[in-house]
């Protein structure tokens, strides 16, 4: 028997019933390019196809995976560090780190960009080349100083940027009430395998997993390349309630073409490849949707102490019965001691 009381949501309706009607187009001797389309939506309204969702939608899209890693570096921790030009502490001390190495199908070149208020401002860019190509010296696709894949004593000269190659999602109960993600990365020399294993292989750390749809259908009918970041993540003084707020505000606005989930590091592992590289794994576990959106209802108690009848949430009376039971073990324990003694 279903714990449900209601069907899909509003969001998910609509981007279901906008993919059923891109999948016929053509069913009718139309042309599957420029045929339009007006589809009504099943809370009401209506859109209109724009041309070649047919194809955006079954070969034009692609699957986009994003990590981020919730360690802050102390200032105390600068050792951990190379130092010099392109591993200066100011720049990585507090999320720095942590926003430079956000793992995707390889890296993007974050930095903090200055203003003139003496403020700073995150920048994000592709990376394109190699090192020696031009005169800039970070930014490269190959041997990037920034990441730490330019040549060293290793003896394996400059190696790519790290990157994430494949990651499985899956809820743990009927309903979808705890989810395990299984993330594997590569990096590519020992250098990079440090900074990897502080941010995302360490049980207990917080990591942010976003993944979703790039180019698609939203549910106006629009053809977009729209993925939404949670910025906010590395804000040091954001709650975790904040975070799969903006995560659930991120899924309504795509139509359900992003989704993710805040969890922490519970398992890792990684092996070294022939080339000098590492194949690593992290397991993330976190509250689902539906473990998140279920509120305690109001009930009465009988409070031994006041004799009387109190009406209070049902979480406030579990955990004024864990107090109590801890209070009586501390009492026993200390009789305990009194007889010993």
């Amino acid at each position: 028997m279903s714990i449900f009381k209601e069907s899909f949501r509003k969001y998910i309706s609509q981007q279901l019933k906008l993919r059923e009607a891109i999948v016929s187009l053509g069913n009718d001797g139309g042309g599957r390019m420029n045929n339009l389309k007006k589809v009504t939506l099943p809370k009401g309204g209506e859109v209109t196809l724009p041309p070649g969702a047919f194809y955006t939608n079954t070969i034009g899209r692609s699957c986009v995976l994003r990590m981020s890693s919730g360690v802050d570096l102390k200032p105390s921790s600068k050792n951990l560090l190379e130092g010099g030009r392109y591993e200066n502490p100011d720049d990585l001390v507090g999320a720095g780190l942590a926003r430079r190495y956000v793992l995707e199908g390889g890296t993007l070149i974050n930095i903090n960009k200055k203003n003139k208020d003496g403020s700073s401002t995150p920048v994000s860019a592709l990376r394109s080349g190699f090192a020696g190509s031009s005169n800039r010296g970070f930014g490269f696709q190959y041997g990037d100083p920034m990441i730490r894949a330019n040549s060293s004593e290793d003896g394996y000269g400059i190696v790519p940027m790290p990157g994430i190659t494949d990651a499985n999602i899956r809820t743990k109960s009927a309903y979808g009430s705890l989810r395990e993600a299984k993330i594997n990365f590569k990096c590519h020399n020992q250098r990079q395998l440090e900074i990897l294993e502080l941010l995302y292989m360490r049980p207990g750390y917080p990591i942010l997993l976003e993944w979703g749809w790039t180019t698609y259908i939203d549910n106006d009918g629009n053809n977009t390349s729209k993925f939404p970041h949670v910025y906010e993540f590395f804000d040091q003084n954001v709650s975790q309630e904040f975070i799969n707020k903006k995560i659930i505000e991120n899924k309504i606005s795509t139509g359900g073409n992003y989704d993710g989930m805040l969890g922490i590091c519970k398992n890792f592992n990684y092996k070294a490849r022939p080339d000098g590289g590492f194949d690593c794994i992290t397991e993330l576990t976190s509250a689902g949707e539906i473990i998140e959106s279920l509120k305690t209802q109001s009930t009465s108690f009988y409070n031994p102490t006041t004799k009387q009848l109190e009406k209070t949430d049902e979480i406030e009376t579990i955990l004024k019965a864990v107090v109590r039971l801890s209070e009586i073990e501390s009492k026993l324990e200390h009789d305990r001691v009194d007889i010993y003694l």
